[in-house]
Parts: structure tokens; C-alpha cells; sequence
């Protein structure tokens, strides 16, 4: 089955010779959701690392909802966005914008 699925000698079933077409599309939605949580997570980071005030506004609500398991979204995402592109291209952002938001707030805050 998987060599069918891979190079559709034996066209068994309609997704013969298709793995490479659902590898890409795989790919671009987390080449995309990883695109978005870097774009927002980033500039969120820099600011909340340098300016104190934003820091005490921002970083508690982050806190508060990074301690949500990725797991518990898929519910909410599914009746946000449906079924489709959208909802897995969410969860794949929130589960990458945590790391890369506090990473930058802990490379930008100051020493000491």
C-alpha cells in the first residue's frame, strides 16, 4: 500500500502516486503557520522585551493562554474556522508563536 501510495505502480485506490502531492501541501501549511507566528511572535517579543510597560500588559495574557495544551484549541479552531485550510494553519501558528515569542523576549530583555 505505501509503495502504491508513493509511486502508484499498482493504482489500487484513488490515491495512488499521490504522496507527493499531500507531502507538499503538508509542507506549505507549515512553512505558512510557522511564516505567521514568526511575523506576530517577533515583533511581540521585541516589544514586550524592551519596553517594560507593553511587557507587563502583554506577557501575563500570553502566559495565560500558552499553558493551554495545543490539543484544547483544536475544538475552538474548528468551530472558529471550520474545516478547512484555515483551522490547521492556526494551530500550527499558536503552537509555534509560544517558543519563538519567549525566546525573543528573553534574547532582547536586558542583563541584570
Amino acid at each position: 500500500m505505501l509503495i502504491d501510495f508513493a509511486l502508484g505502480n499498482w493504482q489500487l485506490n484513488s490515491y495512488s502516486a499521490t504522496l507527493g502531492e499531500h507531502s507538499q501541501a503538508s509542507a506549505i501549511r507549515v512553512y505558512s503557520g510557522f511564516g505567521l507566528a514568526v511575523v506576530l511572535g517577533l515583533p511581540l517579543g521585541y516589544l514586550s522585551g524592551r519596553i517594560t510597560g507593553i511587557n507587563r500588559l502583554i506577557d501575563p495574557l500570553i502566559q495565560l493562554i500558552r499553558t493551554v495544551p495545543g490539543i484544547g484549541w483544536l475544538p475552538l479552531a474548528m468551530v472558529w474556522f471550520g474545516v478547512g485550510e484555515r483551522m490547521p494553519l492556526f494551530v500550527i501558528a499558536l503552537a509555534a508563536f509560544f517558543p519563538i515569542y519567549v525566546n525573543t523576549v528573553q534574547g532582547i530583555c536586558p542583563v541584570g
